[in-house]
């Protein structure tokens, strides 16, 4: 199911929200074929770390906030794993 938009479906619609609220928006991923997705939407890698005592890697990647309101809240995209299920939390005030 790669190259068929649906990635772009489920997180265009956000970004465009946050970009009209000029949000940055934070994500992890533990799946490296990710980062180059994020990447696409303007996320830039912030950390690389690897989990103690695992063979896991996760990946922290921020996008600047864009549009005239630059605000100091981040939303939060959790992908947990390869787990095709999407979080979106508000943080700050």
């Amino acid at each position: 199911s790669q190259g068929k938009g649906y990635a772009s479906k489920l997180i265009r619609p956000m970004l465009d929200r946050m970009d009209e609220e000029g949000l940055p928006c934070y994500i992890e991923t533990m799946d490296e074929k990710n980062v180059s997705l994020y990447e696409h939407f303007g996320f830039k890698v912030m950390e690389e770390s690897g989990i103690p005592d695992t063979d896991l890697t996760t990946w922290a990647l921020l996008r600047d906030a864009r549009g005239a309101r630059r605000r100091f809240q981040t939303w939060v995209i959790r992908f947990v794993y390869a787990v095709p299920r999407v979080v979106f939390t508000k943080e700050g005030k």
